[in-house]
């Protein structure tokens, strides 16, 4: 095709033999190749952080701490320490007491949490939408707009949270994670994570009337989630559900579709994708909230939207080792006999939740890639509990 242009164009350029510009890369590409070079394989490992930011690289540090289910813990040096735990949002006075965070604090943690969480591109890693604006602009889902030059991510900007700009990464062979950011509002600040496995006790985000230990731990290297069952509570949301089509790459491919067609419908994600069984048939659903209040989404063919409560969930993480059906089988059981326990019943189907878009070898167009990620992902199952 280059020749008959050359060739055949009226053009003065390209007769003479000036190339047009190199095609812009498609945006989900560059979007995955600065995935792989800052976070490789470890990339489900930063669902939670425990990170340190400094004036100066050896400034007293302002610490974040957050969780899978979206606790935070930010500690300043000027501020003191403050916790926002869903409803629970408090200042650490003491040892042995706390008070109510205000609103404009609450926001300014709340804030920090998704600072924290895009400078380790959190929003590159779970956006349903990524749509390419121009030759170094992209937008994820309706939230973010990232600035990039060739592979290289240059800032993330949101109209909710601000914008973080990365000034240093780590340089190859090692991974490319942040190692100075500058954050709209707070300044320039170096960055380290304290761990790529991190965590946390539950202590860490309880007020300290309440905790039956005083100084709680945080413990880096260890085993990053529960592998005991543990109740949690689990935010109302809608559902997208569609049959499951099998396989992850197939997966892969209808979460993309159908997260597309939400975002077009001017909703959100609530969370990761899962799969559970009910009548003797598999589906995938798409947990999604409106952007808009009133704003319904309206179901195509093949799709159907559920209304799903708040509820309690018994929740773990499956032993890993074995293949993946054998590691829900074997959760299901400890979910069982942790609800027994309780004495309390199971209130609907298990939730099967994998962080597709964290597993990259799930999308290896070899079979026993695909297993041996099965084998060693995190995969976390939700039992909903009559309450």
């Amino acid at each position: 095709m280059s020749i008959c242009l050359s060739a055949c164009t009226d053009d003065p350029a390209s007769a003479s033999g000036i190339q047009d510009p190199t095609p812009t890369k498609p945006a989900k590409e560059v979007v995955e190749t600065i995935l792989q070079a800052a976070l490789g394989d470890k990339r489900a490992r930063f669902e939670q952080l425990a990170i340190e930011l400094r004036t100066s690289t050896d400034g007293a540090p302002t610490t974040v701490m957050t969780d899978r289910e979206g606790r935070v813990r930010v500690s300043d040096p000027g501020r003191g320490t403050h916790v926002v735990d869903g409803d629970r949002a408090f200042a650490v006075v003491d040892a042995k007491s706390s008070r109510p965070l205000e609103p404009a604090e609450r926001d300014a943690v709340l804030r920090m949490r998704a600072i924290a969480h895009a400078a380790y591109f959190a929003p590159l890693r779970h956006a349903t939408s990524v749509e390419r604006i121009d030759a170094k602009s992209i937008r994820l889902d309706d939230d973010w707009t990232l600035q990039h030059d060739a592979d290289t991510p240059v800032e993330l900007a949101s109209t909710a949270h601000g914008k973080v700009r990365w000034l240093e990464l780590g340089r190859p062979p090692a991974l490319r994670l942040p190692r100075r950011i500058a954050i709209d509002g707070i300044g320039e600040r170096h960055v380290r994570v304290l761990g790529d496995k991190v965590k946390f006790e539950p202590a860490m985000f309880e007020r300290p009337e309440d905790r039956k230990k005083q100084r709680p731990d945080l413990v880096i290297g260890g085993p990053e989630f529960p592998t005991k069952p543990v109740f949690r509570k689990i935010e109302e949301c809608h559902w997208l559900c569609v049959a499951d089509p099998g396989t992850w790459p197939a997966r892969i491919a209808a979460i993309r579709q159908h997260g597309t067609l939400l975002h077009k419908g001017k909703q959100r994600s609530a969370g990761p994708p899962f799969l559970f069984e009910e009548n003797d048939a598999s589906f995938l659903v798409i947990p999604f909230v409106s952007k808009q209040e009133g704003t319904r989404y309206e179901a195509s063919e093949g799709q159907e939207v559920r209304k799903a409560d708040t509820r309690t969930a018994a929740v773990v993480y499956a032993p890993d080792g074995a293949a993946f059906d054998a590691r829900i089988t074997s959760g299901r059981r400890m979910l069982d006999e942790f609800v027994a326990g309780y004495e309390r019943r199971a209130g609907g189907p298990l939730r099967v939740i994998v962080d597709i878009f964290n597993e990259p070898k799930l999308r290896s167009d070899s079979a026993d890639e695909r297993a041996a990620a099965a084998r060693s992902m995190d995969v976390r199952l939700e039992l909903p509990v009559r309450d």
